[in-house]
């Protein structure tokens, strides 16, 4: 056991991101890569006698700060190891929407957990330190659950307004994202579809004619894999 006047104090980090890599067209979607997060913990962790020994690593690519179980595998891997092993005294994030964007009352079941287990912190690279050993601290706790609670209801609004967006797009006859399908393009001003590749048109010209012949979903794409 690590005891409490321990100059060293063991932690885990964990690091969040929402979505995999790049957007469609190539440009670098608005959140900080899973490395960025991990240079941001690495700075609260001194390179030699430090405050902080980091155990474990833990994260999720591609996942919501919602999700839970097998939906956020690196979050919830944090979880039960430190309630199993007991070893850690505070989780290290980057921002506190990359610990959790759940609503309030799973929030409150994931911090006394935490505590139960002997988890005295979470320290932020971006708010600071979140101190869970007094469950009384009312100002200490509000403080933390507003800042998570705010991030939730920030991205169900903003979730609402992609939807919207994607929808009014949808009635303009534009594209709502994703590769434009074999054969097309997207044009960057419209957002609409047009020919693109005349080989690759011709291989989707034959695929209807085909299919406007009767012959069957398998039976072309047999005939596309033997060509």
């Amino acid at each position: 056991m690590i005891k409490a006047n321990s100059s060293v104090i063991p932690a885990v980090s964990y690091v969040r991101k929402s979505t995999h890599g790049e957007t469609a067209d190539g440009r670098q979607r608005q959140e900080r890569s899973l490395s960025q997060q991990q240079r941001e913990v690495e700075r609260l962790v001194p390179p030699a006698g430090g405050k902080y020994h980091v155990l474990r690593r833990y994260e999720d690519a591609g996942r919501s700060g919602w999700k839970r179980g097998t939906g956020r595998p690196g979050f919830t891997a944090m979880l039960a190891d430190v309630q199993a092993r007991k070893d850690v005294r505070v989780i290290l994030i980057d921002h506190i929407d990359r610990f959790s964007r759940d609503g309030h009352g799973q929030v409150q079941t994931d911090l006394h957990a935490l505590r139960m287990a002997g988890v005295e912190q979470i320290v932020s690279a971006a708010q600071g330190i979140y101190d869970l050993r007094d469950e009384n601290d009312a100002g200490g706790v509000l403080k933390l659950a507003f800042d998570i609670l705010g991030s939730n209801s920030f991205c169900r609004t903003l979730s609402r307004r992609v939807n919207l967006n994607k929808f009014h797009s949808a009635r303009a006859g534009k594209r709502t994202g994703g590769p434009a399908p074999f054969g097309l393009r997207t044009v960057k001003k419209t957002g609409c579809l047009e020919f693109g590749d005349p080989d690759k048109m011709k291989i989707v010209r034959r695929v209807f004619a085909e299919c406007a012949a009767g012959r069957s979903i398998n039976g072309i794409m047999g005939a596309l894999t033997a060509r």
